[in-house]
């Protein structure tokens, strides 16, 4: 074969490859457009709440003080885990968020 053949099938099945990546994103935005995201219904962003009472400082998260048990509306909760602010914690119902990120989850208060 001619090498100049061989370089204009290469560059044909080039064009094809860029055309179809090409159509293949344009149908992906047209796609986004039509069906914006949605948070599930079953997850809701929470608001933060503020605890009356914080008991035994186990360490930081963003220069503010994380601390193992909180009396949140006369309820014991515990730390369980940290929520990044803008992400949603799928930590149920009985979760508290505490700012700047916390999440608490109910338990028994030990004495």
């Amino acid at each position: 074969m001619d090498a100049g053949l061989v370089e204009f099938i290469l560059w044909v099945g080039f064009g094809l490859l860029i055309w179809a990546l090409r159509d293949s994103l344009m149908r992906a935005e047209v796609q986004m457009s039509l069906d914006p995201p949605s948070v599930s219904p079953r997850i809701k962003p929470t608001s933060f709440s503020s605890a009356q009472r914080l008991v035994e400082p186990m360490g930081f998260y963003l220069d503010q003080p994380i601390y193992r048990y909180a009396i949140i509306d006369g309820k014991h909760y515990r730390f369980d885990c940290v929520c990044p602010q803008g992400v949603v914690n799928q930590a149920g119902e009985q979760a508290r968020y505490v700012a700047p990120g916390l999440v608490y989850v109910e338990c028994a208060f030990p004495r």
